[in-house]
Formats: structure tokens, C-alpha cells, sequence
């Protein structure tokens, strides 16, 4: 059997995230009604990029020749993919909601590793436990 301890930051950190969560989802799902499947997806999920990057900053993480290469793969496949059609303009609310998805998920990316990195010492089964909890309550209580 599992032996879980619930310490204080395991459960602030994993409410934390969870509540990031849900701000990603909402502003994910509203991008969705005002915009570009496709696009949207792409952009948000992009953010994976973020932690990466923040860190090999914060915490001397080696930025390899892979992860560099697909930094850049990454990127290329978002300018590829945004070209708009000439005469068409991307709704203003679509811009807002897909940008707010994009931090909110670099947010809860950063959020995860600072914990582990800060405070999961070689454990970070409670704040998994809390951290999707948390997420699956906050939906429930807001999409129900």
C-alpha cells in the first residue's frame, strides 16, 4: 500500500494548481466558442515550451541540443500554422481567451515543477493526489 503524507505545502501547492487549472480550462473552452479549433490547441499547449526554458534559468537545468531543437521545431509549427487567410481578422475575444489559456497553462507547469523542485522531497504523491482532486472538484463545481 501506498504510504501518502499530506504535508501543508502539498496541499496549498496542489490547490494551487488546481485552481490554475480550472481558470486554463474555462479560458481554453471560451477561446473555443469564439475562434479556431485547431489554432487554439496549438497555442495553449505550446506553453510546454515556457517551463523548459524557466528551468534552465532557475534551476540550471542543461538546455540540450534536443531540447533546443524542439524549442525550435515547436515554434516553427506555430508560425506555419497561423497564417490568416488576407481579408479575415481573428476575433478580439478569441486573441484575449487563447492567451489567458496559454499563461494559465505555463503557470501551472511552472507551479508543478517549483513544487517538486521546492518541496516534493522525493515524494510528491500528496500533491499529485490534491493537485487532481482539486482540479476534478473546481470543474465539477463550475461546468456542473
Amino acid at each position: 500500500m501506498l504510504d501518502v503524507q499530506l504535508t501543508a505545502a502539498a496541499l496549498i501547492a496542489g490547490l494551487a494548481v488546481g485552481l490554475i487549472n480550472l481558470s486554463y480550462q474555462l479560458c481554453f473552452v471560451s477561446a473555443f466558442s469564439h475562434g479556431p479549433i485547431a489554432l487554439t490547441s496549438l497555442i495553449s499547449n505550446i506553453s510546454m515550451v515556457v517551463p523548459v526554458v524557466f528551468s534552465a534559468i532557475a534551476y540550471g537545468e542543461p538546455l540540450t541540443l534536443n531540447r533546443i531543437l524542439g524549442i525550435l521545431v515547436t515554434i516553427a509549427a506555430l508560425y506555419f500554422s497561423t497564417a490568416v487567410p488576407k481579408g479575415s481578422k481573428l476575433n478580439v475575444k478569441w486573441i484575449v481567451f487563447t492567451a489567458l489559456a496559454f499563461l494559465a497553462n505555463c503557470s501551472s507547469n511552472i507551479g508543478i515543477k517549483v513544487y517538486l523542485k521546492s518541496f516534493a522531497v522525493g515524494d510528491s504523491s500528496s500533491f499529485v493526489a490534491v493537485h487532481f482532486t482539486a482540479s476534478a472538484l473546481f470543474s465539477l463545481l463550475v461546468f456542473a
